[in-house]
């Protein structure tokens, strides 16, 4: 198995992001962070992961959960976080999407698959995927393939999962990960979580940004900004990022399901 690279600094990032499709942040939130996180998403949501399509037995998926956390609008916004996150995609960013996971003693596999074939969007982006308890291979781990990929590759679609089959183009790492590390990859990077053989819950949240130049045809607001010029804000709007670019316009010209008449 490959190593993976684990650096802070913006140099790093960029060049190990380049070169791998990811990089590791130890320790970026905080393990204490980490913990209080783990309480308030229990306590948020109980009811939503039966109704969220992803969830499957004890695997409970909670989606878009930033508008009505105050706790985690700050964790988007954190400048070591929007720090990481600008020195790949640039000093003006916001979030499209995020979603926390318990992956519970039992959980199966969620299989192998690039995030831009769930999300449709033709951008890449940046997901952050923040271990709010400890990830090991055993727990219900991440596990990807550490090579910068730049479009997207053909999936099925199973009772809601989206599934990569084809060989893998390349070795792949498992990710052993403490609460509170932060790990970013590109939306191609081939990834999956392992089945949790373990008897504790693996908690994880993820969020997957975007700069405010690119745009997302499908998503209603709220929309959230976190980054204007390199500095942190957190900022709620109702203009969907992008919407006037004549290259978004161009990028998703002629398909048939974007509603950008409803913007």
């Amino acid at each position: 198995m490959a190593s993976s690279t684990t650096s802070t600094d913006a140099a790093a990032v960029r060049r190990a992001f380049a070169e791998q499709g990811h990089v590791r942040l130890p320790g970026l939130i905080g393990a204490d962070r980490a913990g209080e996180l783990v309480e308030h998403l229990a306590l948020l949501a109980p009811d939503e992961a039966r109704q969220n399509p992803l969830s499957r037995g004890p695997m409970a998926f909670y989606s878009r959960v930033w508008p009505r956390s105050a706790p985690l609008r700050e964790l988007l916004s954190d400048p070591a976080l929007v720090a990481a996150v600008s020195a790949v995609l640039g000093g003006d960013l916001w979030v499209r999407w995020d979603q926390a996971v318990d992956k519970g003693p039992g959980a199966g596999v969620f299989p192998w698959h690039q995030d831009n074939e769930y999300s449709k969007l033709v951008s890449e982006h940046v997901q952050a995927w923040v271990a709010l308890t400890r990830s090991t291979p055993e727990g219900g781990g991440l596990e990807l393939v550490p090579r910068r990929l730049s479009e997207r590759l053909p999936h099925r679609l199973d009772e809601g999962h989206v599934v990569y089959e084809q060989p893998l183009p390349g070795e792949t790492i498992a990710i052993t990960a403490e609460p509170g590390d932060v790990l970013l990859f590109s939306s191609y990077t081939l990834h999956r979580t392992t089945p949790n053989t373990s008897d504790r819950h693996r908690w994880a949240y993820v969020a997957e940004y975007l700069p405010t130049s690119d745009t997302d045809p499908y998503l209603d607001p709220p929309y959230l900004l976190v980054a204007r010029r390199g500095r942190p804000i957190s900022q709620t709007t109702t203009r969907r990022p992008g919407r006037w670019r004549p290259r978004n316009r161009r990028r998703y010209a002629g398909m048939d399901d974007v509603p950008w008449e409803r913007r």
